[in-house]
């Protein structure tokens, strides 16, 4: 992870693409200063994340144990893996949602292809190439992985950290 993120930071990269999904209602100030943070890197106060994504912070008490002190790893614990089988098996809020929508809302690391200003062109291993919003201005290059969350570049990842979480994804 090549940027300085604090636990509630990395959560809400990415929480934020999903933010007019999940988060209810938010007024469009809230919305351009929470988009603000999310750009930077940076992220509300637990408290303030707790209020805007309920359904998730219930899931990650549940798979930590803990109540407060997240750390990145239970945020990349859960936004890697157990999101995207919760949408798996159309749990908790994605029971009526079509393939097609469940694909966009997992938590996907496809290769970024090319750059055209923040459209990104990415590949994944199987399917056709795609397009993503490189929308916190990564510094991004082609042949680098990234993970991608609701058409959103959220983050680079090192090829170590992707094989430690997906050893047989190659």
């Amino acid at each position: 992870m090549p940027e300085s993120l604090t636990p509630e930071g990395y959560f809400f990269i990415y929480a934020f693409p999903a933010i007019t999904h999940c988060a209810g209602k938010i007024t469009p100030e809230e919305f351009s200063s929470l988009e603000s943070q999310a750009v930077l890197g940076k992220g509300p106060s637990l408290e303030r994340l707790r209020r805007l994504f309920p359904n998730a912070f219930n899931r990650i008490e549940h798979l930590t144990g803990k109540i407060e002190a997240y750390t990145i790893e239970d945020y990349r614990s859960y936004w890697w893996i157990e999101h995207n089988r919760i949408i798996d098996h159309r749990e908790k809020g994605y029971e009526q949602v079509q393939e097609e929508e469940a694909e966009l809302c997992k938590v996907q690391f496809p290769i970024v292809k090319g750059l055209n200003g923040r459209v990104v062109t990415i590949t994944y291993p199987t399917g056709p190439e795609r397009k993503g919003l490189n929308y916190r201005n990564l510094p991004l290059q082609p042949g680098q992985r990234v993970s991608i969350h609701k058409g959103h570049i959220v983050e680079m990842i090192l090829e170590s950290v992707y094989t430690a979480y997906f050893p047989h994804a190659h």
